[in-house]
């Protein structure tokens, strides 16, 4: 029996409030210009050097099992070297996956002060979306810090001061559920309030949009952007669900939108059909697949929706295919992402709060996570409003906010925790979820590869499966086992075996170069 309360039941107007990415930097009093002759800053360029050395999925073992008060952390205590640079300087880069990134600038340039020394940070910490809603901001900084202190101990290096580098203040909601009528184009005018931007139009703002068509006569508005990246602050609206669907990735958010009431659990389950096709426009499909599996249908309409969903139709009619969605199911929720992006050049002009039990090092960005509130107060109050257009009054600033902008402002801004039982349940959603996507993507690989060799379309799955492991020599199984061991990361807090690298401070001539003790 079907039952509509289980299926389709949700909070209405419902805001989910989080930080989505958070970078803070570490500055040593070290000096790491190019001609320091420091003995810990060579020691620790010959660590980066020789590590770089080695492939992608090198682990280092830091020294933290003193350090960390929390026994599931102390054996959590291996980063993984990753290539990648960021912002010019940081050119080594070790991550812990799906938690954060540790980014190392083993020289960094000259300020043009009379003494010369430099004035950027050595270390930044960008900490991963997965690891803020899960655990939440301030407890997230807290634990990464813990392997910048473990590794500034490794080679004896000091903390001079940690700041916030950049933070994105979201609000994830399903108070609007036709963004096309809402964010009308020749109504964005006089609905927005808005400081941001440098080059301002007759509106006094900078604002662009991204429109695609699902056919000519239905026009898509997906992506708002005020101001531009490289400023102070940044503001994007776009929908969040087809994102994730379309990009294949963070599909926990789904769980963590379904476990805060944002949607159903019919939206849950097409939402996952759509990201196993990676296609948005799969989701009209899903409605009628639903319909097939759940609902009570006449024959007539069973055969109709068979011969629609088809999947040897190489191009479905996603118009008619609408249409009797439509007619059989609810839209599907839509999940607006309001999201400002904040850099530093705006929240050090920022006078804070400061809180007595904030001490150390982290006291400035605990307390910058500690004062959230007000930030949020002054960005979605002075930065940036979305007004009712129908107001009346010709001066913009003066009229009142929309009901949309109301309810986002009120709403509390806490961290997202999810509590033991629901974060494993929604690292097994991930997992399961993963798994179909890459079972799909290793299928086509192996397939792409045998036919650029055989150049053979009729041969089967077991021969193209062959032929690609007949073409696998020494080092090609060397890196699938590192890579291996990468993954076992995201499932396990063990320390793999077999592949530690652990490098112990060591003193080098400053003559010769050469390596003294060990």
């Amino acid at each position: 029996m079907f039952d509509p309360e289980y299926w389709y039941s949700r909070k209405n107007h419902k805001y989910l409030q989080n930080i989505d990415t958070f970078y803070y930097s570490v500055k040593l009093l070290e000096d790491f210009r190019r001609e320091s002759d420091n003995l810990n800053v060579i020691n620790v360029r010959k660590f980066v050097d020789d590590i770089s050395a080695e492939p992608e999925g090198t682990s280092v073992l830091f020294d933290v099992k003193n350090s960390l008060s929390s026994e599931r952390l102390k054996k959590d205590c291996v980063l993984y070297y990753k290539p990648g640079c960021f912002a010019r300087f940081y050119n080594f880069r070790l991550t812990l996956p799906d938690k954060f990134d540790f980014f190392f600038a083993p020289v960094v340039p000259a300020s043009k002060q009379q003494d010369g020394l430099s004035l950027t940070s050595e270390i930044v910490i960008q900490i991963r979306s997965r690891y803020l809603w899960e655990k939440g901001c301030a407890l997230c900084v807290k634990e990464s810090f813990e392997y910048v202190k473990a590794f500034c101990a490794m080679f004896n290096l000091h903390i001079h001061d940690v700041k916030e580098n950049r933070c994105d203040f979201c609000w994830h909601t399903n108070a609007i559920q036709s963004p096309d009528k809402f964010f009308r184009s020749d109504k964005l005018g006089d609905m927005f309030v808005t400081r941001l931007g440098t080059e301002k139009n007759d509106d006094g703002f900078k604002v662009r949009t991204v429109t695609t068509y699902k056919d000519k006569a239905d026009p898509s508005i997906d992506y708002i952007a005020v101001g531009k990246r490289s400023d102070k602050i940044f503001l994007r609206i776009y929908n969040k669900a087809k994102e994730v669907v379309q990009e294949q990735y963070k599909p926990w958010f789904f769980y963590i939108w379904l476990y805060s009431g944002l949607i159903s659990r019919y939206d849950m389950f097409v939402f996952e059909e759509a990201f196993k096709q990676h296609s948005w426009n799969y989701v009209d499909v899903a409605r009628l697949k639903f319909a097939l599996e759940y609902l009570e249908l006449e024959q007539n309409v069973i055969t109709e929706i068979n011969l629609l969903i088809d999947p040897s139709v190489k191009t479905y009619n996603y118009k008619r295919i609408r249409v009797l969605a439509d007619e059989l199911t609810p839209k599907v929720t839509i999940i607006l992402n309001v999201e400002f992006q904040c850099m530093r050049a705006f929240t050090r002009t920022c006078q804070l709060v400061p809180f007595k039990d904030n001490v150390g090092p982290l006291s400035r960005v605990l307390d910058f996570l500690d004062n959230r509130a007000l930030f949020t107060e002054y960005i979605t109050g002075k930065t940036f409003r979305i007004v009712r257009p129908d107001s009346g009054d010709t001066n913009k600033s003066r009229r009142e906010d929309c009901d949309f902008w109301k309810r986002l402002r009120a709403c509390k801004a806490i961290d997202v925790y999810l509590d033991k039982h629901n974060l494993h349940l929604c690292r097994q959603y991930s997992s399961k979820l993963d798994l179909q996507i890459r079972k799909k993507k290793a299928v086509r690989a192996i397939s792409s590869v045998a036919y650029a060799v055989t150049h053979d379309p009729d041969t089967s799955l077991y021969s193209d499966a062959a032929e690609l492991l007949a073409m696998l020599n020494d080092n090609d199984l060397r890196e699938l086992d590192l890579y291996k061991h990468i993954l076992a990361k995201r499932h396990t807090e063990e320390i793999p075996p077999g592949i530690i690298h652990y490098r112990k401070p060591y003193i080098v001539d400053q003559r010769t170069g050469r390596r003294l003790s060990s």
